[in-house]
């Protein structure tokens, strides 16, 4: 028994298989045939009915048959013998079960321009959505699972946001509720673009009278036009800011709700 596959389309063509509504399995995108691989007349079904055609013309003449019924006589009176004249059908089996087993593999080239058409992608998943593992490049390194350098992290999702623009930010801390024993970290501004996220430049850090999260207080910044509101990461329809500290998180007071 061998097979071949018949209709497997290449995938590098397309990013996306289309499923097609149809029960004939010779309209999928991917079937396969088995085919017997010897004998050449497989189980004789199609020699059957020429088999068949000859035995009945060789013993449709005008004979006289014994009681048994394997000895004829022609006309003439002689004696034909024939062992049977029983031609059974071919065999035809019946499959309880087939199973295939096979394997794939792919190499995908993370360091390839975005702009080509990769046929497959590798996706990152991360708390609150996920991302092309391609948008998420740490110093030119790939992480297949979420790498987090970061002790602690505040996301703001701010709605009907139009950038460029400027915004204040009240920020009401409760005095002693962070570890007094601790230095206070300094805080990491950046805003999601797309599915990246991108630091805040000295320049569109406006101002802080909260001296990094340790006291109450406003932080002003400047949004650039490059934040977007449309992205996998986080829920679309926001524009998001992060701050992040790498240690001594709990030095920062907690907020009043």
């Amino acid at each position: 028994m061998s097979y071949h596959n018949s209709n497997l389309q290449d995938d590098s063509s397309s990013n996306s298989l289309i499923d097609i509504d149809t029960d004939d399995p010779f309209e999928q995108n991917r079937y396969f045939i088995l085919e017997l691989a010897s004998p050449d007349f497989a189980f004789a079904h199609d020699l059957y009915p020429i088999v068949l055609n000859k035995v009945t013309s060789a013993t449709d003449k005008d004979v006289v048959k014994d009681k048994d019924g394997t000895k004829v006589k022609d006309k003439d009176g002689k004696d034909i013998k024939i062992k049977s004249l029983t031609v059974y059908p071919p065999y035809t089996p019946q499959v309880k079960a087939i199973s295939l087993d096979y394997t794939a593999s792919e190499e995908i080239d993370l360091q390839a321009s975005q702009s080509e058409q990769e046929p497959s992608k590798i996706f990152q998943l991360n708390p609150f959505g996920y991302a092309d593992i391609q948008t998420l490049n740490q110093d030119n390194q790939y992480y297949l699972l979420p790498n987090y350098q970061e002790q602690g992290t505040l996301y703001i999702g701010i709605r009907n946001l139009q950038p460029p623009q400027n915004i204040s930010i009240l920020f009401q801390m409760i005095p002693g509720s962070g570890n007094g024993e601790l230095i206070p970290p300094q805080i990491h501004w950046s805003y999601l673009s797309g599915n990246s996220w991108q630091k805040f430049q000295d320049t569109e850090m406006l101002s802080d009278s909260t001296n990094g999260l340790v006291d109450s207080g406003i932080i002003r910044l400047s949004i650039p036009d490059k934040a977007t509101s449309q992205h996998n990461l986080l829920p679309s329809g926001l524009h998001w800011l992060r701050a992040t500290v790498t240690e001594n998180a709990a030095a920062i007071p907690d907020t009043l709700e």
